[in-house]
Formats: structure tokens, C-alpha cells, sequence
């Protein structure tokens, strides 16, 4: 229930109570961690069989008093751990666990289709192999047999080939665990690269029918300093890309990582502000350290055809520009 506040972390600044848990693991060991000891029985939800149906409570101890006998209940719906006794210090309860869990799905887009990732975590003694299956949009279209030894763990991937562009919801699937679900975007497309610039301001750059074809190429992410030989303070430059949002992702909103940007900005996507951080002159405000992802309604998206990212930038002094990312992957929602 108590909330640490950001910034430098000191023990005497907070006041903690009954509630406040942490945990750490190593091995096949849990420790929970209570910076109150508790006067009434802890219930830890997460380690119900319901969620992990293939983890198992072999043992609870108290970190540093292992003779003690301690009182505990494993069921469906969690771990209760029963107070011990009273305690003017933090305790710590040494959890072992036993059985396989899995988890960290991620889904990678690839030149070919994409990859998904995950990791099986063995908190057994001996070595266990898992066979997992890959569905794609509910079908299966592959698996592999993972072997995780004894209290280790074990990162594995299952790749998915395809050209064809659009959404695909993937499941990897495993007996007596819980299935992990996710999506992949297909194509990846990627912001970082070429892109166009030019100095100073005028509100008409932000529009689609301007002919840009003068602007001078350069490859992002970048300062201006770099890329143009643009090192004074307290002017304007504007960015500007033109890419194809694939047909296949029609009817979709999406979302544009583009980076750090010194100092302010202000975003458009075809002709239509999107997006801004930081504030201009005369009440200027900049986020030169903070990455910009702006959300694109499916109404503005030109599907299978052209579309411009337009940004005008200001930058106060120093550095400017979209000098750092990440730049892309374009996500889709």
C-alpha cells in the first residue's frame, strides 16, 4: 500500500506498514520480502495454481531461522503465509518452489515474417522438456521441444514465415501452463534512415501537396549540427518522410516512436497535427531528452499509399534536431 516516490530513495524518508512486500528470486527460491512483519496472515494471489498451474510450494522457511516451524497453505487461489510471531524488524520468508513456468512473450518481426520469443523457467531439480506449439490467427503452424536443465532457464524462439501484410494474432501454447498471446505486424516498418530537411519555418511544410523535392536528404537519427552544418541557437528546422502504410493494415490506428528531439516539437501526418512536446517561443519549454510516440487515427492513414510525417523543430541552444531514437518500428493498434 505505500507508495516510493521518484528521485533519491532514502529508508528514513519512508514510513512503511502491514502490506508492503517485495520480492527477489534465485534459483529455485523465492524470498518475500516484508519491510513490516506481519500480524495477520499474508495471502500471495500470484502463486495460486490457478495462475501457475504447473508451479508447486515444496517448502517455507523463515531467512534465518530455519528451525523455526512455520505455518503455510498452497491452494488454488494463492500462497497464505501465517504470521510467525512478533517482530520489530522486516522478515523474510524463503519460499522453494518447484514445477516449470514461462512467460516474456515477445513477437519479432522479421524480413521474412516474424519470430516469437519467450522463456521457460525450471525450478525442479532434474532437467524437463517442454514441447511448445505455435498457433497462428488460431491455427498451428509450427512447435519445438525445449530442454531447460534443473533450476535454470531457458530462452527459445519459433519463427513464422510470410509475406503478406497485415495483423496476426499468435498463441504459443504448452500442456498444463497457461498460453501466451500477442500480436505481429507485418511488414516492420522502420522510421530510422533517410529522411528530409530543411532550415527554417514556414507553416506550409506541414502540408502534403508541398514539393520537397529541393529539401536536402539525410539520415536520421541525427543532430542538425551534424547532418546539415546547422549550429545556431534559437531557430527552426522541419523534417519531413514519406512512407506507404500497407492495405493490409486498413481500418487500424498507429503508433509513431520518432525519437528524441532538441528541443521542442511540434508533429504532423498528412497535413494534420498529431502530436506535440515541449512549448515555442516566446513561452519556450523543451524535452530535448524525452522520446516522442504519437498515435495516428485510422482516418488520417492513406492505406497502400503515400504519407508524410511532417515535424517542425525548435531548438533554444546547443544541440539540435532529431538527433536520437527510437525510430520506429511503426506499431499498430
Amino acid at each position: 500500500p505505500t507508495q516510493d516516490g521518484g528521485g533519491k530513495f532514502s529508508e528514513k524518508d519512508m514510513k512503511y506498514q502491514e502490506g508492503d512486500v517485495r520480492f527477489t528470486r534465485k534459483g529455485n527460491v523465492l524470498y518475500v520480502i516484508c519491510l513490516v512483519s506481519p500480524a495477520k496472515p499474508l495471502f500471495i494471489k500470484t502463486l495460486g495454481r490457478k495462475n501457475l498451474p504447473d508451479i508447486a510450494v515444496k517448502d517455507v522457511s523463515i531467512l534465518g531461522n530455519p528451525r523455526l516451524i512455520m505455518k503455510w497453505d498452497s491452494g488454488q487461489d494463492g500462497l497464505m503465509l501465517l504470521p510467525f510471531g512478533e517482530s520489530k524488524m522486516p522478515i523474510v520468508y524463503k519460499v522453494t518452489l518447484g514445477g516449470t513456468a514461462w512467460g516474456g512473450l515477445e513477437v519479432e518481426t522479421t524480413a521474412k515474417g516474424f519470430s516469437a520469443k519467450a522463456v521457460i523457467q525450471n525450478y525442479n531439480e532434474n532437467a524437463t522438456t517442454k514441447e511448445i506449439a505455435l498457433l497462428v490467427n488460431g491455427k498451428k503452424k509450427g512447435s519445438k521441444k525445449v530442454r531447460v536443465e534443473g533450476r535454470s532457464a531457458m530462452p527459445f524462439e519459433i519463427p513464422f514465415r510470410t509475406t503478406r501484410a497485415g495483423l496476426y494474432g499468435v498463441l504459443l501454447s504448452v500442456p498444463q501452463q497457461a498460453d501466451l498471446s500477442g500480436r505481429a505486424t507485418v511488414p516492420a516498418i522502420d522510421l530510422s534512415g533517410k529522411w528530409l530537411f530543411s532550415k527554417g519555418d514556414n507553416p506550409a511544410w506541414a502540408k502534403t501537396q508541398l514539393n520537397d523535392s529541393a529539401w536536402q536528404k539525410v539520415k536520421l537519427p541525427d543532430s542538425w549540427e551534424n547532418h546539415s552544418g546547422y549550429k545556431d541557437d534559437n531557430v527552426y528546422g522541419w523534417y519531413r518522410k514519406h512512407f506507404v502504410v500497407p492495405a493490409g493494415w486498413k481500418g487500424h490506428s498507429i503508433v509513431l516512436p520518432i525519437g528524441k528531439i532538441d528541443d521542442a516539437d511540434i508533429s504532423f501526418f498528412n497535413g494534420v497535427k498529431i502530436g506535440q512536446t515541449g512549448e515555442f517561443p516566446p513561452k519556450f519549454k523543451g524535452f530535448w531528452d524525452s522520446p516522442r510516440k504519437y498515435e495516428v487515427p485510422a482516418e488520417l492513414i492513406h492505406y497502400g499509399k503515400d504519407n508524410l510525417i511532417a515535424i517542425r523543430v525548435f531548438d533554444a541552444y546547443g544541440g539540435g534536431g532529431l538527433y536520437d531514437g527510437p525510430l520506429g518500428p511503426i506499431e499498430v493498434k
